[in-house]
C-alpha cells in the first residue's frame, strides 16, 4: 500500500521540514503505507497510475490553502476527474501579506479552486485561521497544527528554560515575495542580537540560501548579500540553509531561536526550546494566535491597506487576464502595492528588545508549560492520520 505525498519543497528549507516531518508522522503511525513524494509544482500526468493505485494523495502542508489552489499552485492535470485516489491535506496553511482581519474575512478562492478543495476527503489545518478562512468558504476542515509542531524525539518533554544562552540562531526575512520593508530592520535586529548575547556564538541564517539560481533572482542575492556583510561584521556565522534539512541539524545544539522565518520558529519549539518570531505575514499571526505566541508585528499599514488589497483579489478571483500574465501581473502589483500600504514596523526592534530583556530576567518563565498546548493538538493529528484509508 502506498500514499502519494504532493510537495511544493523547492528551495526553502521551511518546505523540506515540512515534508519531513509529516513523512515521519506517516511512518511511525501508518508504517504499513509506502511513501512516494512528488514534485507538486509540476503536471502529474506521467504519474497518473501510481497515484491511482496508491490509498490516497495528500497534498503536504506549507501556505498552500490559495486563492488558486489550482491550477497555479498545483497544476494537478487538466482533468482532475482522471486523479481516482482520495484526495486529504495535511497541516494546510493560508497566508496573506501582512495578514491582517480584512485579508481573512474578504478572502474567496476561484471556482477551480474551490471544486479541488471541496473534494478532498478531510483538510488539515496548520492554525485557526486557516480552519476560519476554509470554513467562511463552506468548507470543512480540522485544526492539527502543522507536522513540523511534532519532533517525535521531543513530544513528552517540558519546555527547556536555558540558565545560559551560549548559541543563538537568527533567520533572516525571506527576500523573494517581500519589498525592501524588513532589510534595514533585519540589520538593526542583527545589532540588538549582538549586542544582548555579547558573549554567545550567533549563527545568521538563510533558510532560501545566498545565491541566485532557478529559484532565486540576482535582485535577492543582492539583498541576502547586504545582510551577510552586515552579520558578518558582527561577528555572526553565516549559514546557507537551503535545499537540504540535514544543514539545520545543528540547531538541536542551540538554545535560542529568534527571526523572521516561522519554521525556524516552529522546529525550535519542537525541540522544547525558547523562540521569538518576527511575524511579517498571515502564518505567523496564525501560528502565534494559536498557540499564544505573539511575538513581534514586524509590520504595519496605512490607510491605503484594504483599497489596494481588494483590487489584488479581483485580478485573481475574476481571472481577468490570461493564466500567465496574470500570475506575473499580481504578483507585481502586489509588491508595488505593498510598498504603498506596507511599512515596516518603526517599533518592532525596540520591541524586540523588552521581549528579549523581560525572558532573559524571568528565565524564560513564558513558555513554561507550553507543550501542553502541542500534546493536545498532538492527539487531534494522530487522530486525523488514524481516519487516512
Amino acid at each position: 500500500m502506498t500514499y502519494v505525498l504532493i510537495s511544493r519543497a523547492k528551495k526553502n528549507i521551511g518546505d523540506f521540514l515540512i515534508l519531513e516531518k509529516a513523512k515521519r508522522l506517516l511512518e511511525r503511525f501508518r508504517p504499513e503505507h509506502k511513501l512516494i513524494t512528488l514534485k507538486g509544482w509540476e503536471p502529474l500526468d506521467e504519474h497518473l497510475d501510481e497515484i491511482n493505485a496508491s490509498s490516497a494523495m495528500i497534498f503536504c502542508g506549507g501556505p498552500n490553502i490559495n486563492k488558486t489552489f489550482y491550477p497555479d499552485v498545483y497544476p494537478l492535470t487538466e482533468k482532475v476527474e482522471d486523479i481516482k485516489a482520495p484526495m486529504y491535506l495535511l497541516g494546510g496553511g493560508w497566508n496573506e501579506i501582512p495578514g491582517t482581519p480584512y485579508q481573512k474575512t474578504s478572502y474567496t478562492f476561484t471556482p477551480k479552486a474551490r471544486h479541488i478543495l471541496s473534494k478532498c476527503v478531510a483538510i488539515s489545518c496548520r492554525d485557526n485561521q486557516t480552519v476560519d478562512v476554509l470554513r467562511n468558504n463552506g468548507l470543512k476542515a480540522t485544526m492539527t497544527g502543522c507536522p513540523v509542531w511534532y519532533n517525535l524525539d521531543h513530544i513528552n518533554e517540558k519546555f527547556k528554560t536555558p540558565a545560559t544562552i551560549k548559541k543563538v540562531v537568527f533567520t533572516a526575512p525571506p527576500f523573494d515575495t517581500m519589498p525592501r520593508l524588513y532589510d534595514e530592520q533585519c540589520i538593526e535586529t542583527i545589532n540588538l542580537l549582538a549586542d544582548s548575547f555579547a558573549g554567545a556564538k550567533i549563527y545568521c541564517s538563510f533558510h532560501r540560501g545566498l545565491r541566485a539560481d532557478e529559484f532565486t533572482a540576482p535582485e535577492e542575492e543582492l539583498r541576502v548579500g547586504a545582510v551577510q556583510d552586515a552579520a558578518t561584521k558582527r561577528g555572526m556565522e553565516i549559514v546557507d540553509a537551503s535545499y537540504d534539512v540535514s544543514k539545520i541539524d545543528f540547531y538541536e545544539e542551540c538554545d535560542l531561536h529568534v527571526g523572521y522565518r516561522l519554521h525556524g520558529h516552529i522546529d525550535f519549539l519542537s525541540m522544547r526550546k525558547p523562540s521569538i518570531l518576527l511575524n511579517i505575514d498571515a502564518r505567523g499571526k496564525g501560528f502565534g494566535d494559536t498557540v499564544g505566541l505573539p511575538g513581534v508585528q514586524a509590520w504595519s499599514t496605512g490607510p491605503l491597506a484594504e483599497a489596494t488589497y481588494t483590487v489584488g483579489n479581483w485580478i485573481g478571483k475574476y481571472n481577468l487576464l490570461n493564466k500567465w500574465t496574470r500570475i506575473v501581473s499580481a504578483r507585481s502589483y502586489l509588491r508595488w502595492a505593498q510598498g504603498l500600504w506596507m511599512s515596516g514596523n518603526p517599533d518592532a526592534v525596540k520591541n524586540l528588545r523588552k521581549i528579549i530583556e523581560d525572558e532573559k530576567a524571568s528565565g524564560f518563565s513564558s513558555y513554561i508549560g507550553l507543550e501542553q498546548t502541542f500534546l493536545r493538538h498532538f492527539e487531534v493529528m494522530k487522530d486525523f492520520i488514524a481516519r487516512l484509508p
